[in-house]
């Protein structure tokens, strides 16, 4: 049993003394190569330089608009600009006064009698113009006016008692005058409408007109104006039907409203 023991130890000292050596060796090639680590140059790769920074901009106001658009604290500012509204268009003028009615005819070519505060009475047909009027249309109850590229209609009545008003106004009494005082008529061309009845137009309203010597320009043959080719006769005419007077000639005829004569100007 103690060889037994002897053995048994030797082995173990074997062991130890392989273990130690090996522990060694170990140890050794560790201290060599942590030398070798020690020694050896590390070669430091190149560092290569970073871009250079992009030149910072300049400001300018317009890169602030949104926020000025945006602030919480004010909302008027903002880079709109208010612009200051339009003046109104200046008020239309107001119409002047409708020419007066005293009368038409409607033999041949119609016309009809006018007048105003500047024009004396006369004659005209559609498409002829009496101060800032132009006739477009006329019958025996209505006449239309073009007034600056509008259409004025009236009835024939409400012309008439225009003038029949203006008349009994300008005919009437001022208060102070003394009594069996005469006021004489209103300035101006504006004829008694109860001259131009239809009972009359065709038979009296010619002649009648051309008692006013002021628009006959003094010639004892010829009456007033009553177009641009035609003129009046006038009650102390006796040359017959025909007869030529300052380039203008006579026609004279019988209707059934009675007689009609006037003065044609000749071509």
């Amino acid at each position: 049993m103690n060889r037994n023991m002897l053995l048994l130890n030797g082995v173990l000292l074997v062991l130890v003394a392989a273990l130690g050596f090996t522990l060694r060796e170990h140890w050794l090639s560790a201290r060599q190569q942590e030398n070798e680590m020690l020694q050896r140059q590390t070669q430091v790769p190149p560092v290569i330089p970073p871009p250079p920074l992009p030149p910072a901009k300049s400001v300018t106001p317009a890169q602030y608009f949104e926020v000025a658009d945006r602030t919480l604290f004010s909302k008027d500012r903002n880079a709109t600009v208010i612009q200051d509204p339009p003046p109104p268009p200046p008020p239309a003028p107001p119409m002047p006064d409708l020419p007066y009615y005293h009368g038409q005819m409607s033999l041949g070519d119609p016309i009809v009698l006018l007048s105003n505060a500047k024009i004396s009475q006369r004659s005209y047909r559609a498409g002829e113009s009496i101060g800032e009027f132009k006739v477009i249309r006329f019958d025996r109850d209505r006449i239309a006016f073009d007034w600056k590229g509008k259409t004025v209609e009236r009835a024939l009545a409400e012309l008439r008692l225009k003038e029949t008003a203006q008349t009994a106004q300008a005919g009437a009494v001022p208060s102070g005058a003394p009594a069996g005082a005469v006021t004489p008529p209103a300035p101006g061309p504006v004829a008694s409408a109860s001259a131009f009845t239809p009972a009359k137009a065709l038979s009296t309203t010619i002649t009648s007109v051309g008692n006013n010597d002021s628009n006959s320009g003094g010639d004892s043959v010829l009456g007033p104006e009553l177009s641009a080719t035609e003129r009046a006769c006038v009650e102390a005419d006796t040359s017959a039907s025909g007869a030529v007077h300052s380039g203008y000639r006579k026609v004279s005829m019988m209707t059934l409203l009675g007689p009609v004569c006037y003065w044609v100007k000749q071509p």
